[in-house]
């Protein structure tokens, strides 16, 4: 990773509630009880996650951009939902460069 995606994404958590965001999914299924999907596997729609902060559904989906766009998260349509969940694969990444610029 290079040092500009990682401000990118350090730019993208550095707000209180788009890191809240991220906790949450990264324990999905606590999180979101309720959740009509398996929120693990499938992930979480908007309006759990908006219900959950208190947020409005179009404030959530700006912060969820801004996190898809950082790689944090995927989404993937389901029917009318579109369902979001951690990207495993990127937050090791960023660890991964945490690591390699401010050492072990």
């Amino acid at each position: 990773m290079t040092k500009k995606e990682l401000l990118k994404i350090l730019k993208a958590i550095a707000n209180d509630a788009r890191l809240d965001i991220l906790m949450l999914l990264t324990t999905p299924k606590e999180s979101f009880l309720t959740s009509k999907f398996d929120p693990e596997t499938q992930g979480v729609c908007l309006g759990l996650i908006a219900e959950k902060l208190g947020y409005s559904q179009s404030t959530i989906s700006s912060y969820m951009t801004k996190l898809e766009h950082v790689g944090l998260v995927e989404s993937n349509r389901h029917g009318q939902w579109t369902l979001y969940r951690l990207s495993s694969k990127r937050v090791k990444e960023l660890i991964l460069a945490l690591k390699q610029f401010f050492g072990k």
